[in-house]
């Protein structure tokens, strides 16, 4: 499908007055879709209506609104996610604000209403314990070490590819994790917590870490074309501060293969989308939290009006302290596990042990007992000695073997 918008000055311009990289990036993707689906150039398509008539500008409004509304109903057939088209069709309306360009508020409500909704309409689950213990069987230890950081801490994807190694405290009790503004979805500082299973899985990656970044970046390379055709291959660095140095895109594929070969890989008939997607941990992290207390679950995943409300309310130790009564809900290995039984049947291995140990010497005194009398009375008379000397030293145990062994011999 050809580009319409590579060289576009005003999509760059556009682009440029976001500098979060994951919005722009986004941003610049909706708008390749639209001006791909509608064929046309946005330097061409965008026009300056300043120097348009009134009935210049009417006529123009009249072909956005045309061909937005083509392609919010394309959207739909396409059975693009509500989320998707209403996320889609807002880039188109913030790219013609910028440009001056203002639709009558009602074709944009029309647009709202008509739609089907905002929820999401792919099927998807959080998974269970079990499941998740299944899922990282196969996993490796970079692999485990942010899986279950984004199970217990309920951080977005896109917020754990971007923690630094100084946003983590693994000396706090439990791990502390500081979600900076500057990568924030809602641009506010906050922060959360870690299981202890989470944090040795960290502390295990972080022992491999800068070698699996060294070896990374000898075999990773990313091309870019530049505008004289020419191509660049930038090798990815070596040297990279952030805890998880990797894309939050790659990370969701490594997710999808693990659950291909825990075969758990389940889509949607609508969508196609894995019924278990990467979002579900933080689905799981607050479902499983919220057993505790709901209020601090939506603290700490970060969602605007509980941080506008709730957050200043509670000191950080407060918090520590209510995570770490919600934490048992939050483990997937660290069961809490009824040892009576283990114990009991401990306790009569050894007993066993000991009577096997005394069974074995009275059987070599009695065998020293036969060798000492006749072959045809050796028996008899190997009883009555050895039950003169039970009176003085052997145990009930022991009588009680002598007794099995008399009426054998009788």
């Amino acid at each position: 499908m050809k580009n319409r918008i590579k060289n576009s000055i005003i999509v760059k311009d556009f682009i440029n007055e976001f500098p979060n990289k994951r919005t722009a990036y986004t941003y610049q993707s909706n708008l390749k879709d639209f001006f791909n689906y509608i064929k046309k150039n946005p330097d061409d398509y965008i026009k300056d209506i300043r120097e348009l008539n009134r009935a210049e500008t009417y006529k123009q409004t009249d072909i956005y609104e045309r061909d937005i509304k083509r392609y919010w109903l394309h959207q739909i057939k396409q059975n693009r996610a509500p989320k998707t088209i209403t996320a889609r069709v807002n880039t188109i309306k913030l790219l013609l604000i910028q440009n001056r360009i203002k639709l009558d508020d009602s074709f944009w409500t029309n647009r709202r209403r008509r739609g089907k909704g905002n929820q999401p309409i792919t099927e998807d689950r959080a998974p269970s314990t079990e499941q998740i213990k299944q899922i990282l069987q196969y996993a490796t230890i970079n692999d485990k070490a942010i899986f279950l950081t984004l199970l217990s801490s309920g951080i977005r994807i896109s917020e754990a590819t971007q923690i630094k190694l100084t946003d983590i405290d693994l000396k706090s009790k439990p791990s502390k994790i500081t979600i900076e503004s500057q990568y924030a979805k809602n641009k506010k500082k906050r922060i959360t917590f870690i299981t202890d299973e989470a944090t040795e899985s960290i502390k295990a990656w972080l022992k491999v870490r800068q070698q699996w970044l060294e070896n990374t970046s000898k075999i990773t390379h990313i091309t870019r074309k530049l505008e004289d055709k020419t191509i660049l291959k930038i090798s990815k660095s070596p040297i990279d501060d952030r805890l998880f140095p990797t894309h939050s895109n790659t990370v969701r594929a490594r997710w999808n293969n693990l659950l291909k070969k825990a075969k758990l890989n389940q889509t949607d008939t609508n969508t196609k989308y894995h019924t278990m997607r990467l979002h579900t941990l933080r689905k799981a992290f607050r479902t499983q939290f919220s057993k505790h207390n709901h209020d601090i679950a939506e603290i700490l995943l970060g969602h605007e009006g509980y941080l506008n409300t709730s957050y200043a309310r509670f000191t950080e130790e407060e918090l520590k302290e209510e995570y770490l009564k919600a934490s048992k809900y939050l483990k997937v290995y660290e069961t809490q596990v009824d040892l009576t039984k283990i114990y009991q049947q401990i306790k009569e291995l050894k007993e066993e042990n000991v009577f096997l140990k005394e069974s074995l010497k009275l059987h070599d005194f009695m065998l020293k007992q036969i060798s000492k009398h006749p072959k045809k009375t050796a028996p008899k008379d190997a009883v009555k000695d050895l039950l003169k000397f039970n009176k003085k030293n052997l145990t009930k145990e022991e009588q009680e073997i002598i007794k099995e062994r008399m009426k054998q011999i009788k």
